[in-house]
């Protein structure tokens, strides 16, 4: 699990350095307007559309996504930083591609879209709002990543318990058997001094049955001589 945090932990500050905004114009569900379009280390669409809701949220915006795409639209936010007291709408759509992840984002001042060239101040808090949001997101995927060593750790404990039981049936399996075989082994050499006293016993017997036979034998003949 340590190599695994490791190497977590050296992608999420990686993911920090490297992420980067850049200006661009692009479409979404209100048209084609000027947006920014940040560099993302995650990607899953779903966390960074939760994560976006979540963290647009805090500047009491009423959020709602697309039922047919992947845009986020949060109306009437309030970022003070941006444009003071006044509200704001603002429109967020992450794209995936083969080895990159990126979040466009339209902020709508009322009319105008911010852009580095009408509103230089406002593209600035925006960029600002945007790597604030990448921290984030590598945070929540960081808590992501934990949450799934933890159950794989979990999931590893439960087999290696799964394992020592198992050598603990064994181990007294085996001292049972160890037993029964020391058990054995006494009662072999028992078997063994009673078998040797039986031979004795059965030779000596059978002397007498011989020595039976031989006055037996020698009566019969004195009878017939009679």
């Amino acid at each position: 699990m340590k190599k695994h945090l490791s190497l977590f932990f050296a992608l999420f500050f990686a993911g920090l350095a490297s992420a980067q905004v850049r200006e661009t114009t692009a479409s979404m569900s209100a048209g084609t307007y000027p947006a920014l379009e940040l560099e993302v280390a995650i990607s899953d669409k779903k966390i960074i559309m939760d994560e976006w809701a979540r963290f647009i949220k805090d500047y009491k915006a009423k959020v709602s996504s697309g039922k047919r795409t992947d845009e986020v639209f949060a109306d009437n936010a309030v970022i003070k930083t941006i444009s003071g007291n006044n509200t704001i709408d603002v429109y967020a759509l992450p794209s995936v591609g083969a080895s990159r992840a990126y979040l466009t984002v339209w902020f709508d001042l009322g009319g105008a879209y911010i852009s580095s060239n009408s509103h230089a101040r406002e593209y600035g808090e925006a960029q600002k709002l945007l790597m604030a949001f990448s921290a984030r997101l590598n945070q929540a995927a960081l808590e992501i990543e934990l949450k799934n060593e933890e159950t794989k750790l979990k999931g590893l404990e439960r087999e290696s318990m799964n394992f020592t039981k198992d050598n603990e049936k064994l181990q007294k399996e085996n001292e049972s058997m160890e037993k029964s075989i020391l058990e054995m082994q006494k009662k072999i050499e028992q078997n063994k001094v009673t078998i040797q006293a039986n031979q004795s016993s059965q030779t000596n017997k059978q002397n007498e049955v011989n020595s039976q036979k031989t006055k037996i034998t020698e009566l019969q003949t004195k009878a017939k001589k009679m």
